[in-house]
């Protein structure tokens, strides 16, 4: 996983999530969190990018605001995407077992 680019729309949280393979070849995914607050949102986020069973890591993952011309990074939000993403894995990983 590469990037996180979240912005508001219609009072919703829109993620585009840039994912990279490992022969380096480029895809995204759009994800809609039902809320509004960012904290939740990027939690959300997480889990539903873990779900896809396809994405095994979110180390070094960028989050970051899209307003106008300007991506605003958010340090904050990151941690909230990756543990959400981590523990989804967990449960995954878990429920396969």
């Amino acid at each position: 996983m590469d990037q996180v680019f979240l912005r508001r729309v219609g009072g919703r949280v829109v993620a585009h999530v840039s994912l990279l393979s490992t022969e380096n070849e480029l895809r995204s995914e759009r994800v809609y969190a039902p809320t509004t607050d960012p904290t939740a949102a990027a939690r959300f986020i997480g889990r539903e990018i873990a779900g896809l069973g396809n994405v095994d890591r979110a180390w070094g993952v960028r989050v970051r605001w899209a307003r106008d011309a300007e991506l605003i990074q958010d340090a904050t939000l990151e941690v909230e995407f990756v543990d959400a993403f981590e523990a989804q894995l967990d449960i995954i990983s878990d429920q396969m077992r």
